[in-house]
Parts: C-alpha cells; structure tokens; sequence
C-alpha cells in the first residue's frame, strides 16, 4: 500500500487508455522475458545482457506512459516566457542580462495554465522572448507587465515595408531590416529582371531597393536574398496623373529632348522653348490640348542661365517646381541661382576629375551638394531639392540619356522618376497604405487631397467611416482589420494584397499590436510571489532515450563476445 501511495503522488493521474497501455506494455515485456529465459540458443553472458536491455527498454516506454513529474519551488517574481524556436544559447543569454531564473516555454506555459488554476495569478513581469505568442497567451497575462524581446533567426527578414498602393511611374521603396551570417547580394526580382539589388554586409543592417512602377494593376515581385526567396512584394498601381511640363532653353541638346519625349510618353503636357538665334525662337509641344492658353506648368525644366527668367521667378512664387540640370560650371551655377530665387546651395569639390562615376554607365560632376536642414536629397544622387515658396532642384549629373541609347530603361526610369517625384507637388486623389498587411492585424489607411469631402471608405466589400485629420482638412485616415487574405478589393476599381503566409514578421507586427495594446490598457501590474511548480522530463530528453535503448536492441546481436 505505501508503493502504492507513492506511485500515485509521485506520478501524474492516469486515464482509462493509460493503464489499458501499461498494461500491455507489462505483458509485452513479461512475454519477451519469458522467451529469453527458455531460449538455450544463447550464452548465458549474450542472454542477461538481452534480458537487460528488454527490460529497460520495456522500464522507459512504461515510465513514458505514466509522465513522472515532480515539484518545485520558484520565483514567478520575474519570468522569461521562450518561443519554441529560440535557441539555447538566445535563452541563457537573455536569462543573463535580465538576471532572470525561471524560464517557461510557450508549451509549458499552456501547459501549466491548464493543470494549475491560480499558475499565472502569482507570475509577475513577464518577459516574452520571440514573437510567437499568440493573443490568447497574452490576453491571458492582461493583469501583468510585459516585455516583449524580439528574437529572429540570421538571414531572416526583421522588418519590411513598401507602398501598397501607388501610381504607375512612381518610385516603389521595399525598406526593412535583417541580420546576415556572411555578406550577400539582396534584389527585387519581378520575372526573370532585377529591378535593383544591393550588396550587404555580415551582421545587422537596414536596406533599401527602389524600382519605379512600371504597370497599371496588380504588380507582384520578389524580394530575394543569394537567390533564396524572402519575401512576396505585392502592390497595386493606378493610372498616373500627366504632369505639365516646360523646357526654357538657351541651346538645344538631346538631354532635354530625351526627357521631354519621356514625359510625353507618359502622357505628360510639354512645351519646349529654345533660343536658336538672337530674338529667336523655336517651339514644340507635345500632348497639348487645343487651348494652350490653360497650359500651367507643375514644373519647369531650364539651366542656370535662365535663373532670373521671368517664367522661372512665377513658378517658383506660385509654388511651383523648376529643376537646373545641364550644369557646366558648378559653383558659379549655384551663386546664380541662390541670387535669384533664394535658395541656400553649397557645394564642395571631390575630385580633380573632369567627372566621377556614380552608378553603372553615370557620371556626374566633381562635387557634392553640402547638406542643408532646407534639403532633400534624391536616391543617392547628386541631386537634391530645396523649398523656397515653391521646389527647387539642382541636378550635377551629366547626360543621363545614355542610359536610354544603351538599353537601360528601367535605370533611366528610376533617375527621373525619382527627381519628378520629389519635385512635383502631390497631386490630387492620394492613397497611402504601408504594406505588408495582414489577416486579423491592424493597418492604417489614409486618403488625403480628395476632390470631394470623404465619409467612407470602401475596403475588402465593408463600408468604412472615415476619420477627417485634425492637422490638416484635406486628410482622411481611418484603421481597418483585414479578415481575408490574397486580393482584396478598395474603393471601386483598385486592389490591395494582404498577405496570405505567416511570416516572422508577420509574428512580430501582431506581438508589437498585442503588446502595445496590453500597455495601452493596463495601469497596474500584479507584482507576482515565489510559487511551487510541477517539472517533468523535457521531450527532447525522451526521444534521446529511446535511441539509445533501441540503438542498442539493435546493435547488440552483431557484436561478438
């Protein structure tokens, strides 16, 4: 009776199905017993090393079946809570520095919820270590601080994010974050082209990829790391809103003629004026309306020279944009044009060199725009814009037309819509939407510069009320939860993605959202006490005895002894 007693303290309750396997795993064992000791084939040495074996064999399946556990006593004052994927060496590193002794793995804490009534009633702080805590885990520690410690694999996306939703022509940024074991190359693909690609080093760092949007409807790349696939980047682009443009010319030049074609093509309005003589000139248009009369241009294109031209002082007075490029003299170009408009340019000579490479095929002249608090530098180029009134911007690259002649459209597409897109004003009917997005997570929508006064929203065929921004009347933004992933329709005609797997990341935005709703909606912590905890064998400790038991059933008939 008092083994007895023992068995059932020491060891968990047993079910029906339980004893019905020990039961069997009883008999089994007496029965190989049994045919080992009859056997007179065997040595009697080979026969009780058998015999051995079989029986702890039979000792661990059945000890397996009853779970041992014992109890322990343990500060819950402070406790770090490890995602299943973390590894050893994470766990003691943040058990260190956090000087934190109990450590519970999201099974066990599950686990321990369940058998135990008041178990999280007496934890304290919380230290949560990875991001795959799921809300019920978190909602059920409402009543405790919690600290939330990010934790990623190497080579795996930390963060991300791109524009869902833009318009054709426009410059697509995918910006993120991820630590690498050795340096490789990181690329958007889309098809069989990199649209941009950049070389990181070894340990943690920031990236960024730019591409300029090349197609109306639904666009879906790939972001790549040394030809391993990372990460789906899906978006949506609208029709592009033609801008006006206008070319003030002291001399014809394939530079200007390069990119007026190129607005053209893309639909935009172009007039370009050129001195051919003195008190001559000539004048070609592109995509004109048949009333030029309410030609306003958004920007103006021009050199130096024409800094004080009277078209050049209106655009800018009116808020309009004017961009210098096809500089031969630098320095004496800047004095110009901060003389005229205002501006503050500042530049410091890097070479002797009549010009310096800055990308494949690209040159530009021997100096550096120096930075200005009024300033805003353009895709690493030096190429940068102020504001005075209206934009002003100062480009030192010599011809990018070559490009073009070359057969590198897309790197010319990426230079000029990058300078157009942080030159040009915002246009009218602005959607931002940051994605990724995903199921059951919040995201922020914002409308802004609408015609029309907006209420709602349609989004994923739910009607939205929309929220008018305090800052500023023309600005709309509401937060909507996804419930469906893949396409989802917007507003009448336009799309957005939402992605369809779980990804780190993924696990990270919803365990930041948990987290900081739990601060959000918490005032006062449970301060937690020393409690008794129940332990038992971890199940990797499990599956390394039953290899070595069944191991040795198997190599113990091919020894000779």
């Amino acid at each position: 009776m008092t083994f007895l007693f023992f068995f059932l303290t020491f060891f968990s309750s047993l079910t029906l199905l339980d004893g019905l396997i020990i039961v069997a795993l009883v008999a089994l064992t007496t029965v190989q017993i049994g045919a080992l000791l009859r056997s007179n084939s065997l040595p009697k040495k080979r026969k009780q090393i058998r015999l051995g074996l079989n029986v702890l064999m039979g000792m661990v399946l059945l000890i397996y079946v009853i779970h041992p556990h014992w109890t322990t006593s343990a500060d819950t004052s402070r406790v770090l809570l490890v995602s299943e994927n973390v590894p050893l060496e994470a766990v003691k590193k943040a058990q260190e520095s956090l000087k934190i002794t109990e450590t519970v793995s999201l099974e066990d804490f599950e686990r321990r919820t369940s058998e135990t009534a008041d178990f999280v009633a007496q934890l304290g702080t919380v230290y949560v270590l990875g991001q795959d805590a799921r809300p019920h885990t978190l909602a059920r520690l409402s009543q405790h601080e919690i600290h939330w410690i990010p934790w990623f694999k190497k080579n795996e996306l930390q963060s991300i994010e791109w524009k869902a939703m833009l318009r054709k022509g426009e410059l697509q940024e995918v910006s993120g974050a991820m630590a690498l074991d050795a340096p490789k190359v990181l690329k958007i693909n889309y098809a069989n082209q990199v649209l941009d690609s950049v070389l990181l080093r070894k340990g943690s760092q920031t990236f960024r990829l730019t591409f300029p949007s090349f197609a109306i409807g639904r666009t879906e790349t790939t972001l790549v790391l040394d030809n391993q696939p990372l990460q789906k980047v899906a978006f949506y682009s609208r029709k592009p809103q033609p801008i006006s443009a206008y070319f003030v010319l002291q001399n014809p030049d394939f530079e200007s003629k390069a990119v007026a074609e190129w607005l053209g093509k893309k639909g935009g309005r172009v007039e370009m004026v050129t001195a051919v003589a003195k008190n001559t000139q000539t004048s070609v248009s592109m995509n004109q309306g048949k009333n030029k009369k309410d030609f306003v241009p958004d920007i103006v294109f021009t050199d130096p020279d024409n800094a004080s031209h009277p078209l050049v002082k209106k655009a800018v007075s009116d808020g309009k944009s004017v961009l210098f490029y096809n500089i031969t003299d630098p320095e004496q170009a800047a004095k110009k044009v901060n003389v005229a408009l205002g501006t503050k340019w500042n530049l410091k000579k890097i070479s002797n060199d009549e010009s310096v490479l800055v990308g494949s095929g690209l040159t530009a002249l021997p100096y550096r725009l120096a930075e200005n608090p009024n300033q805003k530098n353009i895709l690493g180029y030096p190429v940068a814009v102020q504001k005075t009134g209206g934009m002003v911007g100062l480009s030192l690259l010599n011809e990018t037309f070559s490009l073009k002649l070359s057969g590198d459209s897309l790197a010319y597409d990426k230079i000029w819509s990058g300078i157009l897109q942080a030159l040009v004003p915002s246009q009218e009917g602005n959607i931002v939407i940051n994605a990724p997005l995903w199921k059951d997570t919040r995201a922020s929508l914002v409308l802004n510069k609408f015609s029309q006064p907006l209420a709602t929203v349609s989004v994923a065929k739910d009607t939205v009320l929309l929220q008018r921004s305090a800052l500023n009347s023309l600005s709309y933004g509401t937060d909507y939860t996804f419930r469906k992933s893949g396409w989802q329709p917007f507003q009448d005609s336009l799309e957005v993605y939402v992605e369809e797997n779980e990804t780190a990341v993924s696990n990270a935005a919803r365990m930041a959202e948990g987290v900081q709703a739990h601060k959000s909606n918490q005032s006062k912590f449970s301060t937690g006490t020393t409690q008794q905890m129940t332990a038992k064998l971890p199940d990797w400790a499990w599956l390394g005895l039953f290899l070595l038991c069944l191991t040795a059933l198997w190599v113990e008939p091919k020894l000779r002894y």
